[in-house]
């Protein structure tokens, strides 16, 4: 993905910063990864080889929140889906 066609890509690896990749989860439901519907959050670091930065919970609210057109994280903290991702900006702020 870093790779394709980004401004990174023309202007060369060498001339960028490293990149810091890491794994955002998102819409993650424990109930379906242990019953094997989906991947559990070790087999998706093992697959992508790459640090777990956070998980977002899978939540109705996302849902509607997409279809309202508003971001999930004007839920606030009282809110699993909202809490997780303002714990999110938390990070990189």
């Amino acid at each position: 993905f870093i790779a394709s066609k980004s401004r990174r890509a023309e202007i060369g690896e060498e001339a960028c910063k490293p990149v810091s990749q890491t794994l955002l989860i998102t819409r993650f439901d424990p109930v379906r990864a242990k019953a094997e519907e989906s991947l559990s959050i070790q087999d998706m670091q093992e697959l992508l080889g790459l640090p777990i930065l956070g998980v977002i919970p899978e939540s109705k609210d996302i849902l509607t929140c997409t279809n309202l057109g508003n971001p999930v994280i004007t839920l606030g903290d009282s809110n699993p889906a909202g809490g997780s991702y303002m714990d999110t900006v938390d990070r990189f702020l």
